[in-house]
């Protein structure tokens, strides 16, 4: 995963802590990984491998719950993106559904709000990955 990024990466300690019961999730920063954690229970879910050079921030290297990555590993990866797009960039992107997940409209909008709350405003199956909001030149 990568994300333009022009500066160095900020100090060790909290990169985006939610400010309302409706935020489902905090970020930090802690010697070169990026912990995702849920906020309402401190429960740590991805830690993430980053460095910045060359003004992009790259992720090579995501570790996750080991049920998760057994049932649908690229979910662990399509979620971490679409954290680092919403927490530290402010984006509004879809957030990922698990490939097994059921396509029934009530399902969909109980996952979205308990998994992501007021940042889940809409779900895809698809990998949303390749949305580019940076409008980046090919192969950025």
């Amino acid at each position: 995963l990568t994300a333009p990024m022009t500066a160095a990466l900020p100090p060790d300690g909290p990169v985006f802590k939610g400010d309302r019961l409706e935020e489902k999730w905090d970020a930090y920063l802690f010697e070169g990984w990026l912990y995702f954690v849920r906020s309402a229970s401190g429960m740590l879910v991805y830690r993430a491998a980053v460095s910045v050079a060359d003004g992009l921030m790259t992720i090579d290297r995501i570790d996750a719950p080991s049920d998760a990555t057994d049932s649908d590993p690229e979910f662990c990866v399509r979620e971490v993106d679409y954290l680092i797009k919403t927490l530290l960039y402010r984006l509004k992107v879809p957030h990922p559904l698990p490939q097994e997940f059921q396509q029934d409209d009530e399902a969909v909008a109980e996952f979205s709000f308990q998994r992501h709350g007021c940042r889940g405003l809409f779900a895809t199956w698809s990998d949303a990955r390749g949305l580019d909001p940076w409008n980046r030149p090919p192969g950025r």
